[in-house]
C-alpha cells in the first residue's frame, strides 16, 4: 500500500501524483487532520491512498479519480452528507464509505438516500475498514457500480459479478453457485471445501484471496443481500424474511442485517414502503 497526503497535509501534490500514477487502485480518504494518522496506518498492498481535507476534494477528484472514497466527518454529519453529494455529482459510479462519530436511524437513512455504499460508526476497527475497502475495490475491478442518491440500489448483482471474473478459479465459481442455490440451508465450511475439492485450510485462503471475504462471511453477505430484496416486498414480514434467507434466529438475523446495512430489518422495510408511497404520489397527475 502507498499513501499520500493532499496538498494541505504537507506534500508536493503534483510530484506525488506522478509518482503513484501507475498504481492499480486509488482510494480517496477525506478526513480532518486529527484522524489522518489513523488512516495512514491502514495497509493494502494493491491500493494507493490519497488522504485529504474537505477543502482539497474537488481538486483531487479532477486529477485522480478514486476507485473508492471514504468520508470521515467526525460529528459534523451535515458537512459529511454535503460532501458526499458533491462526490456523487462528480463521480456517481464511485462507492462511498461514510464514517461518523454519531448515528441514528435518521442519519443512516439519509446517508443511504445520498448514495453511500457503507455506513460505519466510530470507533472503527482498522481491520474491518481495511476489509470493507478491499471488498469494494474487488467489486470495482469486476463491475461498474452506479449508486445514485435515493436509489438504495442493492449490491447483490455486484457481488454476483465477482463470480464472473476470469481470474476466479472454476472450483470457486462452483462454490459460489452452490452458496446462491442453498442460502436457505445450513451451509458449513466443510461442505464448501468439499464443493471446491480442496482442503479446508487451502479453500479458506484462496476464497478470500479471490472474493475478498471469508467463505462464511460471504454466505452471510449473500443472505443479507437477498433479505434486502425480499424486505422491499409488502407481503413478507421480518420473521418470514429471516427464514427465507436461512436464518433460524431472528435476533441473529437482525444483528447481521444491521451490521451490513446500518439499519434494522424493520427500519429498512419501512424505508422502502415510505419511498414507494412517495414515488407513487409524485407519479400521480396533479
Amino acid at each position: 500500500m502507498s499513501w499520500r497526503p493532499g496538498k494541505g497535509v504537507g506534500s508536493n501534490a503534483s510530484g506525488d501524483r506522478g509518482r503513484y500514477a501507475t498504481l492499480k487502485s486509488s482510494v480517496l480518504i477525506v478526513s480532518g487532520t486529527e484522524n489522518q494518522a489513523f488512516y495512514r496506518s491502514i495497509a493494502l498492498d494493491h491500493a494507493n491512498f490519497t488522504i485529504c481535507s474537505c477543502a482539497e476534494v474537488l481538486d483531487i477528484l479532477q486529477e485522480t479519480p478514486p476507485e473508492v472514497s471514504v468520508v470521515d466527518c467526525g460529528d459534523d454529519v451535515e458537512l459529511g452528507l454535503a460532501l458526499i453529494r458533491r462526490l456523487k455529482d462528480h463521480r456517481p459510479s464511485t462507492p462511498v464509505i461514510f464514517i461518523t462519530s454519531v448515528s441514528s436511524e435518521e442519519i443512516v437513512t439519509e446517508a443511504f438516500r445520498t448514495g453511500v455504499r457503507d455506513f460505519l460508526k466510530k470507533p472503527v476497527s482498522p481491520a474491518y475498514l481495511k476489509e470493507s475497502i478491499a471488498y469494494l475495490l474487488e467489486i470495482r475491478s469486476r463491475t461498474t457500480e452506479r449508486r445514485l442518491p435515493v436509489s438504495l440500489k442493492s449490491a447483490g448483482n455486484q457481488a454476483s459479478s465477482l463470480s464472473q471474473g476470469p481470474a476466479v478459479p472454476q472450483n470457486l465459481l462452483d462454490v459460489v453457485q452452490y452458496i446462491e442455490a442453498n442460502l436457505t440451508t445450513d451451509i458449513t465450511l466443510d461442505r464448501l471445501a468439499q464443493e471446491a475439492s480442496i482442503s479446508k485450510y487451502h479453500f479458506c485462503k484462496v476464497f478470500k484471496k479471490h472474493l475478498a471475504l471469508s467463505p462464511l462471511k460471504y454466505v452471510t453477505y449473500k443472505r443479507i443481500e437477498l433479505a434486502r430484496e425480499l424486505l422491499k416486498r409488502s407481503d413478507l414480514n421480518v420473521s418470514l424474511t429471516a427464514g427465507e434467507v436461512g436464518f433460524q434466529d431472528i435476533s441473529n438475523f437482525s444483528k447481521q442485517f444491521r451490521k451490513f446495512t446500518g439499519l434494522t430489518p424493520m427500519s429498512y422495510r419501512s424505508f422502502f414502503a415510505d419511498l414507494g408511497r412517495e414515488i407513487k404520489r409524485h407519479a400521480e397527475p396533479e
